[in-house]
């Protein structure tokens, strides 16, 4: 058992964490993009992972029913075609995983440092430019004033601290 079963198994959904029981199929694209803004723009250090095939309800027991590789390779077309909507673009990485003998698809946001996340001009399907949102604990919410302050804070303190260097020789 690895760390990425053990994410899957025992640790609960959070800002960072997120688990979808069924695959995205073509007419949620809107969901997809969605859920990877909000967690590119969640407050956490880090990687982002959300997990399909597993069922994590409040007030339910877990479950891993797993996904089908068919609709596994599905959503892995899905993805490559509706990142590019989403600015800057995020890396995201996607590994499929067995756990207690189902297929479960891992979306890996590995890299999300320059927020704030946004969909671009060209994200269609009656989706706004410019429209962001952002996980909180288990929640999607749109993307407000208040964060965007956030993230450009938090942006804003990671640029000066790149600029401050210590030449410890000279100490």
């Amino acid at each position: 058992m690895g760390p990425l079963d053990d994410l899957v198994r025992f640790e609960g959904a959070n800002s960072g964490l997120a688990f979808r029981e069924r695959a995205y199929c073509a007419s949620e694209r809107a969901e997809l993009l969605r859920d990877l803004v909000a967690l590119a723009n969640a407050g956490v250090r880090g990687p982002r992972f959300l997990f399909l095939g597993v069922s994590d309800g409040v007030g339910r027991e877990r479950s891993i029913p797993g996904i089908t590789r068919h609709d596994w390779s599905h959503v892995k077309h899905l993805l490559a075609a509706s990142i590019e909507a989403i600015e800057p673009r995020p890396k995201v990485g996607v590994r499929a995983l067995e756990v207690d003998g189902a297929l479960v698809g891992m979306l890996c946001l590995e890299e999300c440092e320059d927020p704030p996340y946004l969909l671009g001009g060209d994200a269609g399907e009656g989706l706004a430019p410019g429209t962001g949102w952002v996980r909180r604990g288990t929640s999607v919410l749109p993307l407000l004033r208040r964060d965007l302050e956030r993230l450009f804070e938090s942006k804003a303190r990671s640029a000066a601290a790149a600029l401050i260097r210590i030449d410890r020789a000279k100490v």
